[in-house]
């Protein structure tokens, strides 16, 4: 009875974010601070390594460095703990790009009870998304991209694992300062758990659309968010490169304000964002450091 209890509890998803059910609810949380502090508006732009997150087809852009990592990590209230690190190469002689990622979450001091309500100890909760990533140019000149995932989760002696895919698209349809892009996120078979029961990650369509203006200083970007039964979100977000070394950023995501910038020494990037917490405990502040090789 225990081990339904417990169940029960991740598919509720209780421990996660309100506005997304499930296991694995944590995904609705984005990654990379630039982003969150855009709103998450950032499919059309994916111009980072957190593109391995929100759009791999912005993998093929990122052509400043061979190589380039990022990571973030948020110790949240409640005893939440999100972490995010990717890494990709851009190869040679146009054979594309490709990348891995980890995205993570852990809840730990979850009070565990057995069927007559006596405490049986804390409980903590695990679970990740492993990402493998890979983007080229189509001949027809649009961006195309793939991230095969690996799920799992596990709360005390319960395991849950699958697989699933995010595919990825951006084009430039009226010229090089305008861009729309098309993500497909989490399709997938399915997370099966210890016993047989199956929880299905929920399924998004996320279009976009981005342009830079005023000498490519501010750009102005739009995510519309639906999954498999029309339930729309939206995300606004804008950029204002002060000089080479500073922006400024400014978002909304679903009606919730965000806010950040953006620090560059060399070939090192350090991103800040403001933004509300997804389930509404409390507003959250964001780091992630990005470095280029």
């Amino acid at each position: 009875m225990l081990k339904k209890n417990i169940y029960l509890a991740l598919m509720l998803g209780c421990f996660c974010f309100a506005e997304t059910s499930g296991s694995f609810s944590f995904l609705s949380a984005g990654t990379g601070a630039r982003a969150l502090a855009l709103g998450g508006a950032f499919t059309a732009l994916a111009d980072d390594t957190s593109a391995l997150y929100w759009n791999p087809a912005g993998l093929v852009k990122l052509d400043i460095y061979k190589t380039h990592f990022t990571g973030m990590f948020s110790n949240m209230e409640h005893g939440r703990l999100l972490g995010y690190a990717g890494i990709y190469e851009k190869m040679e002689n146009g054979a594309g790009s490709a990348g891995i990622s980890l995205h993570y979450f852990r809840v730990s001091g979850i009070d565990g009870r057995n069927a007559s309500g006596f405490p049986t100890g804390d409980i903590e909760y695990n679970a990740g998304v492993l990402s493998v990533s890979y983007a080229n140019i189509l001949p027809a000149g649009v961006q195309a991209g793939l991230s095969l995932k690996y799920y799992y989760a596990s709360a005390q002696d319960i395991t849950g694992k699958g697989f699933g895919a995010d595919l990825g698209m951006i084009c430039k349809p009226f010229g090089p300062y305008f861009s729309a892009g098309l993500t497909i996120k989490d399709i997938n078979t399915g997370i099966i758990w210890s016993g047989g029961r199956t929880d299905y990650v929920k399924t998004l369509f996320v279009f976009g659309a981005a342009q830079s203006i005023i000498h490519e200083k501010i750009s102005v970007s739009v995510d519309i968010e639906s999954d498999t039964v029309l339930t729309f979100r939206y995300r606004l977000g804008s950029e204002y490169m002060v000089n080479e070394n500073f922006a400024l950023r400014l978002g909304i995501n679903n009606g919730d304000l965000t806010a950040g910038f953006g620090v560059a020494y060399q070939n090192y990037i350090i991103d800040y964002a403001f933004a509300m917490d997804n389930d509404g405990f409390a507003d959250v502040h964001r780091f992630s450091f990005s470095a280029g090789f």
